[in-house]
């Protein structure tokens, strides 16, 4: 679900981060500030799916995003920064078992 379609356009980052927590969301983003979000969080819920892509096709872009929930979903639901690459996705686990 887009942000604007969950009526959180005038919300901000941390608002929206905070949401999506305690809704047990994963917020995707291209915007790095959810990283810095996330990592200042004591105990976050909800996982971050940072995007860095070269290409902006749609098509590529829900490939790679599929393929980083395949490979990071676990980790995700644990409250992890997963960000997702042209050609690796890095996952930065949170939390007391980081």
């Amino acid at each position: 679900m887009h942000a604007l379609e969950a009526g959180f356009s005038n919300m901000l980052d941390a608002e929206i981060f905070a949401q999506a927590s305690q809704d047990r969301r994963v917020v995707v983003t291209f915007d790095l500030d959810f990283g810095e979000i996330v990592g200042a969080a004591m105990r976050p819920r909800s996982g971050v799916i940072l995007l860095r892509l070269r290409r902006a096709r749609q098509s590529y872009l829900w490939d790679r995003l599929r393929v980083g929930i395949a490979e990071a979903g676990d980790a995700l639901e644990a409250g992890a920064i997963v960000l997702v690459e042209d050609a690796r996705i890095r996952i930065r686990r949170m939390g007391p078992e980081a």
